[in-house]
């Protein structure tokens, strides 16, 4: 470990640093944390000016096997960082070197800072940036970089979009490059739909390629996730192209925000961000800004962080983020969304991926000798029209967090429940574009979803019912998730208007309603056996979910099996409804 002058500093809730944790052993205090922020060791030459260099930069080597073409877009994305260290009084504050052809030593040296490039066969990653700092300090003594080629070709991993994620969310595991990557297909998809030209989309890519850099350089600086920040700006100004080029698109680089795609062609402005946003200008502040003495230190961080109820600033990480069914609470600390109102913005994303796909079949095989590009756009369209819908899915039951202090004196309450109106609004829009037969179907495409042979790979019929159920079985992952349900009921005791009663009985109307005496559809039947047997779950004696969940899913499954008619509709129909009936009847005393 180095011997330096290094002093710690503690960590706060408010903002987001990696930490090495640390209790204080002899506190008479309940809570004994001394958490210390992972930061590197920079002094400032001359700590008489407000800005200076530092006595001992962050030296950055981009490794020599990386593409000519891309290094300067690498090189200044690292290099953009320094606009948010001028904010802690650092000038160059980080230096980009490339790595000599005749260097002796590897890239994979620890006592060198690599941008490291590789091609592999089955990465793992499209980007990813670990360092290791003093478990005794905090101090950050190295840090690498992996970039990997296939971000640049998109090579995105088709059955991932189909299958359930395995959503690791543990808070030092980073998936942007994997994220990004589907949100820089659709961008593509987009550009090749209306025609825009092979310019934007070198420019889509290079944007892209800037803001992973951007992501993952944070995290050797020792930020961790910000899943607010993509709520900076209203869905209005995101699509005013002056606005969004001036501000930026997310408050921080560190969150895993939707391509930035505006509803009029001749406003679009940025699609990623290619600077460190206000938020991150504000950690890096926190984080790295020098003062004289511990007085000062105290005055001058209590004043940074007194900011910290600005909207602008606003923030969550990982331990608050909704990606998966059941976690989080918060739907603004969401992935893959954007605009200070997810659901106007979803269902902007929504219908543009409606127009995409009216055109796909055209676009797709005009240049193209197989279909595999047809196939791989079409299964990319799907997941990002559904996830749309996943983001939606978040209001219902959402209570929003606050994280500022008591001395702030904040008119925000730490927990406020989402309002009756929008969760009412996100039941509408998941029962008209995720459950109705409005359903994203598109005939004419399903012929031609063939997937290139290669070798004895064999390629199978496209599976469009299993594809649909998959998607709808992750919107009612999280709808009937027990810890959604018992929220519900949970927070009417601070302000919830949307009982779980009426809550359960508008989900189930979304599900029966539109056919409930008439031919129902098969993409139907298959959403509503598989409701049905998750109500059967839901009462088991053996189930998770508390008593009042089982009560209104005994109640919903009492009320189908006394009003459905199994003499209305179709052959299909009926069988259908026979079968829900033989469900519902098999449970012991129903």
């Amino acid at each position: 470990m180095p011997k330096n002058n290094y002093k710690p500093r503690y960590d706060d809730t408010r903002i987001g640093y990696f930490t090495t944790q640390t209790n204080h052993m002899t506190t008479l205090d309940r809570v004994n944390y001394r958490d210390f922020i992972n930061r590197w060791n920079l002094i400032k030459k001359d700590p008489s000016k407000n800005l200076s260099e530092p006595v001992k930069p962050i030296v950055w080597w981009i490794e020599n096997t990386t593409p000519y073409e891309l290094r300067d877009i690498i090189k200044e994305g690292v290099e953009s960082w320094n606009m948010a260290f001028e904010k802690a009084g650092f000038k160059n504050a980080i230096i980009v070197k490339i790595q000599p052809d005749t260097a002796t030593w590897e890239a994979g040296d620890i006592r060198y800072n690599v941008l490291r490039w590789t091609s592999s066969p089955n990465p793992p990653w499209g980007g990813y940036g670990p360092s290791f700092v003093n478990p005794k300090t905090g101090e950050i003594l190295g840090a690498d970089i992996m970039l990997e080629w296939s971000y640049i070709t998109r090579r995105v991993y088709e059955d991932d979009l189909f299958n359930d994620f395995n959503e690791n969310t543990l808070n030092q595991y980073c998936n942007a490059g994997k994220y990004q990557q589907i949100e820089t297909s659709l961008g593509i998809d987009y550009i090749k739909a209306y025609d825009l030209g092979s310019e934007m989309e070198k420019e889509l890519i290079k944007q892209s390629l800037y803001r992973l850099v951007l992501h993952e350089v944070g995290h050797t600086l020792g930020l961790n996730h910000n899943f607010k920040g993509s709520t900076l700006l209203s869905t209005e100004e995101l699509n005013n192209k002056d606005i969004v080029n001036k501000r930026g698109v997310c408050n921080s680089v560190m969150e895993y925000p939707a391509i930035n795609i505006t509803k009029d062609i001749k406003n679009q402005g940025l699609f990623f961000d290619i600077k460190p946003g206000i938020y991150d200008n504000w950690a890096i502040e926190f984080g790295y800004s020098q003062f004289n003495n511990e007085e000062q230190e105290k005055i001058g961080l209590k004043k940074i962080l007194s900011r910290s109820t600005e909207k602008n600033l606003a923030f969550a990480n990982d331990a608050l983020d909704m990606r998966s069914p059941g976690k989080g609470t918060d739907p603004n600390a969401m992935i893959y969304d954007l605009s200070s109102n997810p659901m106007e913005h979803s269902l902007q994303r929504i219908n543009m991926i409606n127009n995409i796909l009216r055109e796909l079949k055209e676009k797709y095989t005009k240049n193209n000798d197989t279909y595999q590009e047809l196939y791989r756009a079409y299964r990319t369209l799907v997941y990002s029209y559904f996830n749309a819908l996943e983001i939606v899915s978040r209001q219902i039951g959402g209570v929003h967090i606050d994280l500022s202090h008591t001395n702030q004196n904040s008119k925000v309450k730490p927990f406020e429940s989402v309002s009756l109106e929008n969760q009412q609004k996100a039941m509408d829009i998941i029962s008209k574009y995720g459950f109705s037969n409005k359903v994203i179907l598109q005939d004419d495409i399903f012929p031609f979803l063939q997937s290139q042979r290669r070798g004895f790979s064999v390629s199978e019929d496209p599976t469009i019912h299993q594809r649909i159920l998959t998607y709808q079985n992750r919107l009612l992952n999280h709808l009937l998730h027990p810890k959604v349900l018992l929220r519900i009921t949970n927070s009417q005791l601070y302000g919830n208007e949307y009982l779980l009663p009426n809550y359960m009985i508008d989900l189930r109307n979304s599900i029966f309603k539109e056919d409930f005496n008439s031919n129902i559809s098969t993409v139907r039947q298959n959403l509503q056996i598989t409701y049905i047997k998750r109500l059967i779950k839901i009462i088991d004696d053996k189930s998770k979910y508390d008593n009042i969940s089982q009560s209104t899913a005994h109640y919903n499954l009492l009320w189908i099996k006394n009003n459905i008619n199994t003499n209305t509709g179709n052959l299909s129909s009926r069988q259908h409804k026979d079968y829900i009936l033989f469900l519902i009847n098999s449970i012991n005393n129903i």
